[in-house]
């Protein structure tokens, strides 16, 4: 007769024997079939109550017991509370923050500066954000990947995968977070992915195979080379730095934005580096 034993954790770890099994999100049709059988009445509100909670289990079961337990609140007005991050942070608060109280000083504090990125990015990313060397920041994302803080996607060649925060998990490092340091992190993170931008024009300038490296690299941080800009350009009237970086923007990426933008898009950079231009009569 054999038996198994059963362990769930937060908390990687190894041991001989063991099959590990990491769980993911729930899918968007189980996240909602989920909801309606603690509380059948969000009906036709499930799919949208079901993507603010970001698929998250335990989201998902406190969002529906508030409703349950309130009967006097409707799923309307409750989704249009949960488009506000604080009360989106309400629904996993107690589940992070078990977690982010184990962590050390400095990886609570370098955690809480990943909630820069707007979605997936890569260790060069971190480690300038971080403002450290490659082999430190892949030693601490290391540490938080065993906390379950983030999440790693491993790439199809086997190396140089990305990592990611669930958007309710970016919400809590961001409120761990002073003004100052949000934006010093978000200043490096601008700044690395100018330089990311100018990359992906590099190739796309050297040759025929480099178009398509150009390209496809700048597909692969299109999110975070628009966070980047937005933010400079959101920023000007704050940091001489903003101004640079908004002027410096379009250049960066000439010939591979001419493809990848829409004339509206590519007029708003441009507006934004004319007006940083003016304000610092260049």
């Amino acid at each position: 007769q054999g038996c198994a034993l059963l362990v769930t954790s937060r908390k990687k770890f190894a041991l001989p024997g063991l099959a590990e099994k990491n769980l993911d999100v729930l899918p968007l049709e189980d996240a909602s079939e989920l909801l309606l059988e603690i509380c059948g009445r969000i009906g036709d509100h499930a799919e949208k109550l079901a993507k603010l909670c970001g698929c998250l289990p335990i989201a998902l079961r406190n969002a529906a017991y508030a409703l349950k337990e309130s009967p006097n609140m409707s799923p309307e007005g409750y989704i249009k509370r949960l488009a506000d991050a604080s009360k989106r942070l309400e629904l996993v608060e107690a589940s992070f923050s078990t977690s982010y109280d184990l962590l050390t000083p400095e990886l609570q504090r370098l955690w809480s500066k990943l909630s820069v990125f707007p979605a997936d990015f890569d260790l060069d990313g971190a480690a300038a954000v971080w403002d450290i060397e490659e082999t430190g920041a892949e030693d601490a994302l290391g540490e938080l990947l065993r906390w379950s803080l983030v999440d790693y996607l491993p790439s199809a060649a086997g190396e140089g995968g990305r990592y990611k925060l669930h958007d309710l998990a970016r919400d809590f490092a961001e409120s761990r977070l002073d003004a100052a340091d949000i934006e010093q992190a978000k200043l490096r993170h601008s700044q690395h992915y100018r330089d990311m931008l100018s990359e992906t024009d590099e190739h796309f300038l050297r040759d025929k195979d480099g178009v398509l490296k150009g390209l496809k690299l700048f597909d692969k941080e299109r999110a975070n080379i628009q966070s980047g800009q937005s933010w400079a350009e959101t920023n000007q009237e704050k940091t001489s730095a903003a101004i640079d970086l908004s002027k410096s923007y379009p250049d960066a990426g000439a010939h591979v934005l001419d493809l990848r933008l829409s004339p509206r898009e590519k007029i708003t950079w441009l507006d934004a580096a004319v007006r940083a231009c003016r304000s610092s009569n260049d």
